[in-house]
């Protein structure tokens, strides 16, 4: 004989499922509509956003720069904007691939619509999504996670991410979930929407730059004296395995360069450079070729900096023997006017 359906202890199951999955994410959806988690209030990944959705009403931006951090302390916004006569933005994430900053491009084209965008090339590096390196993968989630638009968050997150990591790119909670051991006062300081200053004092403190166009200062002083006599010492930092373009970063740069032609965008290449004696001539000249070549497939006009007699100035780079050697302020000065005039001489009559 059939058992018989109890209905009850199936409803009963469901409610209990229901109260269940409440009790865990109802705080969770509460902290993170609060903020909560939010690592620091001048949080450049999110001001981005959130100054490109303001200017969509009053400021078209003109030039869109992709990028990682060599972009963003690389590419002076301001100073662009003024040469040219054009609002320049730059969109870039630490520590990103190319595949996140083709997601950012697709949400950017919702916001603005740019005559020009232009692929900083230190996106086509070795790295890769998808795989284990816990660095690109927080550097990842932290780009998306600053990302707003729900209609290309879905598409994102399941390109980026496996299924387990998805969840840390929706939510700031479970991102930022270390605050609770490493800095619980500055979870109190989110509740309490203040900051407490040097003397103790409560205040609330706003961005100090009222005009937001995606450049984020971060190395005023150029090499030491000490780390100059460190490159006679030790050599150059580069090696040729960081100098590679991944495959997949080759496939996104397609995926960029045709989304940026659909938009009715003119497409470029620039690269940033790095002083000169942190690669050597071979590995330099190995990844020129290799920048050259993808250029070249898409017809793209290509900058490249690394060539130019600025590599030789101290001043102009960060003070370090890691790889990932950015620019100075007075250096990105200097490479945002030699853009300018490329602009200038590549499009000369286009915008």
């Amino acid at each position: 004989m059939m058992k018989q359906v109890n209905y009850k202890e199936i409803l009963q199951f469901f409610v209990e499922s229901a109260v269940g999955l409440t009790l865990v994410l109802g705080p969770i959806l509460w902290m993170e509509a609060g903020n909560f988690f939010k690592e620091s209030e001048e949080n450049h990944n999110h001001f981005r956003w959130h100054s490109l959705a303001s200017f969509q009403d009053s400021i078209n931006v003109d030039v869109l720069i992709l990028g990682n951090s060599h972009a963003f302390t690389g590419v002076n916004a301001k100073q662009l904007s003024s040469s040219l006569g054009m609002t320049s933005f730059v969109l870039a994430n630490n520590g990103i691939a190319a595949k996140v900053a083709y997601w950012n491009l697709k949400e950017a084209l919702e916001l603005c619509s740019p005559e020009l965008i232009i692929l900083e090339t230190s996106l086509l590096n070795q790295k890769q999504t998808k795989v284990d390196d816990p660095a690109t993968l927080v550097s990842s989630l932290r780009a998306e996670n600053a990302r707003v638009n729900p209609k290309f968050k879905f598409g994102s997150t399941w390109d980026t991410f496996t299924a387990d990591e998805i969840p840390y790119a929706w939510s700031s909670v479970l991102l930022n979930h270390h605050l609770l051991v490493e800095s619980p006062a500055r979870i109190l300081l989110n509740i309490t929407k203040d900051f407490v200053d040097e003397q103790g004092i409560l205040e609330r403190k706003g961005s100090k730059e009222q005009l937001f166009l995606g450049r984020h200062v971060k190395y005023n002083e150029g090499i030491s004296e000490t780390d100059l006599l460190e490159y006679d010492r030790l050599g150059p930092v580069v090696s040729a395995e960081n100098a590679v373009v991944s495959e997949e970063n080759e496939i996104y740069a397609q995926a960029i360069v045709d989304a940026a032609r659909s938009s009715g965008a003119k497409i470029g290449f620039v690269a940033l450079p790095l002083f000169h004696r942190h690669m050597s001539p071979s590995v330099a000249q190995s990844r020129s070729e290799a920048l050259q070549r993808i250029a070249q497939k898409y017809e793209a006009p290509f900058l490249n900096l690394q060539d130019h007699i600025m590599t030789a100035s101290p001043e102009y780079f960060q003070s370090t023997r890691h790889y990932n050697q950015h620019m100075t302020l007075i250096g990105s000065m200097k490479a945002s006017q030699l853009i300018s005039d490329w602009i200038d001489s590549e499009f000369p009559t286009e915008f």
